[in-house]
């Protein structure tokens, strides 16, 4: 801090939150992630996706999957402004699992409650028509 190296004190914040993680502390591993992430923004964008997508991992195995989805949105973002396939796609992956983890609960509850209600979405999902054989599926 004292010579004004962001990038440095930033990497140094990962690897704490890091360490943090490895000891079980998610707490402090979260607070050190955001000090990496608000580091970040001064300097380079790919620091601060990594930054994104570690605290999006954080939240997602505490399951808080509201959070997990924010920053994983705000990764997706960056990796599309950075023009970087291979973190878009992981971007996109990450993301799509939050968000179906998010919502299964509640096709869980449809699934075991509202038969009406799962057969018109799969209808509206999947076109019903016939087959080779003629009959109907």
């Amino acid at each position: 801090r004292a010579i004004g190296d962001t990038a440095s004190e930033g990497a140094a914040s990962a690897a704490i939150a890091q360490c943090y993680q490895t000891l079980g502390d998610t707490h402090k591993a979260v607070s050190f992630l955001e000090s990496f992430l608000e580091l970040s923004k001064t300097s380079d964008s790919i620091s601060q996706a990594k930054a994104c997508c570690s605290l999006g991992k954080t939240y997602y195995e505490q399951k808080n999957f509201d959070r997990a989805i924010l920053y994983f949105e705000r990764f997706f973002e960056l990796a599309r402004s950075l023009n970087d396939r291979k973190m878009v796609d992981c971007a996109r992956v990450n993301l799509g699992i939050a968000r179906g983890s998010a919502m299964i609960g509640k096709y869980m509850d449809v699934v075991n409650s509202d038969l009406g209600t799962l057969l018109q979405w799969k209808n509206v999902r999947v076109p019903f028509v016939p087959d080779a054989t003629g009959s109907r599926h």
